[in-house]
């Protein structure tokens, strides 16, 4: 019996392709102590190719995979290459080279499709749902997990369905369907418990903690995080650890405790980078850019912010990019360079409507205009008010249509028209979100003075501070304050 393969140094890569006498792909690994080649079947390399991947280490097992398949097709051994080529697929996927991940996870759905094997064709299509996903393509993503699903349960493959439900909560939750995602992700770990599957058992637990954190649930959402960093320790699963890392760091940035949101993203950084994982480092990156814009640290939250664009746009991840841009915007706004600002924003409603990202629209349409009235550009803001009040309408955003109304009310009055004084009056006193009545006291003491309008904006502006350690509320009001924001009325 051949035993372990320990690498040596200097380490001879080791040659992949012997047949054995019954047809099936053996693989040689480098020379062990005895100076003679070992090999190994197939199915062994694979396993050896799933571990260095739960741990991280996708170079190595992407090297060994692609070795692996080409010796497989050379043989045409069309079972060996569909595995592997699943496999190529998701350690792409996590690289974040999407376009391979798609053409193997394709490739390898199509030959177990060719060889009557319906397992692993669900698998290949649940993976192309993961990269859907991972680039906001919902629909698409949904498609992939239900039709994995429906084989999982035709087959009666409970650890299948586990993933299956894992996968469509994690869906679910990117759309702020709350309920749904944790039927899910209790589905899946009620499944995973009963298979003895650890890994999605981590992976149910740490999902339900991201809808407790969306929530405000924090202390239920630090046990699941904490529950999820033992398994995952355990299980030597370091991208489930970068992924809780920056989870943290959302955690305490939420709850306005942003050196500590910040010591968690850097972490984040730093794991990611350690394993080349691609999505993890832009989400932690784009963070603690935001983190950084909260501190008032604009040097700083530009550059991590580039970065996240960056990022975002070489994984075409379309919603990272709208948000960097959008964030970009904020920060070239606060300084009061609005050309750049407009610039910024311009380009992330852009990216928003050609990727079809129908709920982060209005919310840009509305910063749009919002600049737009602080740069004196207030005549063009108005069809961009009008276009997002209505698509906050479709999209049932509540808070989006308070704002859309908020600053159709603060141009007509900026326009001259001092009935609409009325109608801030009315958001400013009314029920709400307090930075929707605080623009209200804003545009109010802008055009209109007032020591009432002035004090109510101070109030809210501290509370706000208070909530979110966001200095740009009290960069603005010194703004307010020192006349600086005073708008003439024609």
């Amino acid at each position: 019996m051949p035993g372990p393969c320990h690498p040596a140094k200097p380490r001879k890569r080791g040659a992949i392709g012997k047949r054995s006498c019954k047809g099936s792909l053996w693989a040689e690994c480098p020379q062990g102590p005895g100076g003679a080649p070992s090999y190994f079947p197939a199915p062994v390399i694979l396993r050896k190719v799933d571990i260095l991947s739960n741990s991280g280490r996708w170079d190595e097992a992407e090297d060994i995979g692609r070795r692996m398949l080409e010796r497989a097709r050379d043989l045409r051994l069309d079972a060996a290459a569909a595995e592997c080529g699943f496999r190529l697929g998701e350690i792409l996927r996590f690289k974040g080279a999407y376009d391979g991940s798609l053409e193997f996870l394709s490739r390898s759905a199509d030959l177990f499709r060719s060889l009557a094997d319906g397992g692993g064709m669900a698998r290949s299509i649940g993976a192309m749902g993961g990269v859907h996903g991972e680039r906001g393509d919902y629909r698409k993503a949904i498609d992939c997990f239900t039709r994995r699903k429906e084989w999982a349960e035709e087959a009666g493959d409970k650890l299948e369905q586990g993933i299956s439900w894992g996968n469509l909560g994690v869906m679910y939750a990117e759309q702020k369907m709350f309920d749904s995602a944790l039927d899910c992700y209790g589905r899946q770990r009620a499944l995973a418990e009963e298979c003895g599957d650890l890994m999605g058992v981590s992976m149910a637990v740490g999902n339900t903690g991201n809808i407790h954190l969306y929530r405000g649930e924090y202390g239920q959402a630090v046990e699941c995080f904490q529950a999820q960093r033992c398994l995952a320790t355990r299980l030597g699963d370091k991208r489930s650890l970068c992924a809780l890392a920056c989870n943290l760091g959302l955690l305490y940035k939420r709850q306005a405790r942003l050196e500590e949101a910040r010591t968690f993203f850097e972490e984040g950084i730093r794991l990611s980078r350690e394993i080349g994982y691609s999505r993890a480092l832009s989400v932690s990156t784009g963070n603690l850019g935001t983190v950084h814009q909260l501190l008032g640290h604009w040097a700083l939250a530009r550059d991590f912010l580039g970065s996240h664009l960056n990022l975002s746009r070489e994984l075409g991840d379309m919603q990272g990019m709208a948000s960097a841009l959008a964030n970009l915007s904020r920060v070239h706004a606060v300084q009061d360079d609005f050309g750049r600002s407009l610039e910024a924003i311009g380009q992330a409603v852009a990216v928003a409507r050609d990727s079809g990202l129908a709920d982060l629209l209005p919310v840009l349409l509305n910063m749009q205009a919002e600049i737009l009235l602080d740069a004196c550009g207030w005549q063009r803001a108005g069809p961009i008010v009008e276009e997002a009040a209505r698509l906050a309408v479709e999209r049932k955003s509540g808070e989006q249509q308070g704002i859309s109304a908020m600053l159709a009310a603060a141009l007509r009055l900026r326009g001259g028209d001092l009935s609409a004084a009325g109608e801030l009056e009315r958001i400013a006193s009314g029920d709400t979100c307090e930075q929707t009545r605080l623009g209200a006291c804003f545009w109010l003491y802008r055009c209109l003075g007032g020591a009432r309008h002035l004090d109510e904006a101070r109030r809210l502006t501290e509370c706000l501070y208070s909530k979110t350690g966001d200095v740009e509320f009290r960069v603005n009001l010194e703004k307010l304050e020192s006349g600086k924001l005073h708008a003439c009325l024609p």
